[in-house]
């Protein structure tokens, strides 16, 4: 990664900020770079600009070029939810500024903790067995680039502790302290109350789940490609043909398996797919009737003829 552009999201907070300080010191000489990039949300007008100040100031001590952003609500679809429309905003962001510099990774911020929260959360809204495998250690993100999470087996409290033995400040977000967010209940109370009440090797546990659940990931694209040749065709990249007589065929998961894989191969938003929303995909396969149905993200589903047709809407519509 030394020989190539790295985008660093960096939001001022803890692990962001320890993240590009870590990377700008393993860079060295080498003849790639490191952009920082931050993103204002709008959540906290108070306080983004000294957000925003703190961040452009760390960039310029550690001789790096800085970019940033803010949310404007454009080309959201309407029903989408206030978290989701904000991490819709914050990658598209990402990406324009990756298409900029030609960056071949983008670096985010996120901990250990942030992935044992991540597995609690979706455990909690009834994920299914992809859901559990949390935050990856690298994903593919846009073309010739993919997202990693050089931080992840660390614990947050190191990276407090490697930001105070190098003597480097950092932001504190106050809505962290919201316990009105789900997210900040669960770090809050329930961990704390399941470490306490239950074992104090949750975290190992909830581990352990998710590397299954990561074998569970790494395995399923090689079982359905043999049915995604027979049943998907993909005419123009915004739109997806499924043959619903034969897929109709197959076991419930492998259907709904192959619609979580259209979304990825896609890039389509999975954040509001909920698991009512893809069985729904599974029975308008089953179904003879033909029928519409608009879904999150803004995916239009239309079965006619024997064929599913799901279609990513422009924006502007």
């Amino acid at each position: 990664w030394r020989e190539v552009t790295v985008l660093v999201g960096v939001s001022g907070g803890p692990d962001s900020v320890a993240l590009v300080w870590s990377l700008a010191r393993l860079k060295g000489e080498g003849p790639g770079r490191i952009v920082v990039a931050h993103f204002e949300h709008g959540w906290r007008p108070e306080a983004q600009l000294g957000d925003r100040r703190f961040v452009e100031e760390l960039a310029a001590k550690l001789d790096l070029p800085f970019v940033s952003g803010s949310a404007t609500g454009e080309g959201i679809p309407s029903g989408t939810g206030l978290e989701a429309a904000a991490r819709i905003e914050r990658f598209r962001f990402f990406d324009e500024v990756a298409q900029r510099y030609g960056a071949r990774y983008l670096a985010l911020g996120h901990t250990r903790d942030d992935h044992i929260e991540t597995i609690l959360q979706r455990i909690l809204r009834g994920t299914g067995p992809r859901g559990l495998a949390g935050i990856p250690v690298a994903r593919a993100w846009r073309e010739g680039a993919a997202i990693v999470h050089p931080l992840r087996n660390l614990r947050r409290c190191d990276v407090i502790a490697y930001l105070e033995r190098i003597g480097q400040d950092y932001r504190r977000d106050e809505t962290n302290e919201d316990l009105s967010r789900t997210r900040n209940r669960i770090r809050k109370r329930l961990l704390p109350l399941l470490r306490e009440e239950f074992s104090p090797h949750v975290d190992e546990a909830l581990l352990r789940l998710s590397e299954w659940a990561e074998l569970y990931e790494q395995w399923v694209p090689h079982v359905l490609e043999p049915l995604w040749k027979k049943v998907i065709t993909i005419p123009v990249p915004r739109r997806v043909i499924v043959r619903c007589e034969e897929l109709a065929a197959e076991p419930r998961l492998a259907v709904l398996e192959l619609f979580r894989q259209v979304w990825v191969d896609r890039d389509w938003p999975q954040q509001s797919m909920d698991a009512p929303t893809w069985h729904r995909l599974a029975d308008m396969v089953l179904a003879q009737d033909d029928s519409v149905a608009m879904l999150p993200g803004g995916v239009r589903a239309e079965r006619r003829e024997g064929l599913l047709v799901l279609e990513r809407l422009p924006r502007e519509a």
